[in-house]
């Protein structure tokens, strides 16, 4: 929930690019999630479908959102 803050807070008073850059730093939260899932023998699907879809997601519009496509 904090990070949806960052993004909402950084969205209302900054510029695209800076909330871009939030978004790639704020991208190894659901990598490390992924990760916690699979060290601790969780299902792979669940890991990969859920946290590193999420993880793509972020870098994707991170990246839209500094103009780096």
């Amino acid at each position: 929930m904090a990070s949806g803050l960052v993004v909402l807070t950084l969205m209302l008073t900054t510029n695209s690019k800076t909330v871009g850059i939030a978004l790639l730093a704020l991208a190894v939260i659901p990598l490390g999630d992924m990760s916690n899932v699979l060290a601790s023998g969780g299902r792979k699907a669940t890991a990969f479908s859920i946290h590193g879809m999420t993880c793509l997601v972020m870098l994707f519009a991170g990246l839209l959102l500094i103009h780096a496509f």
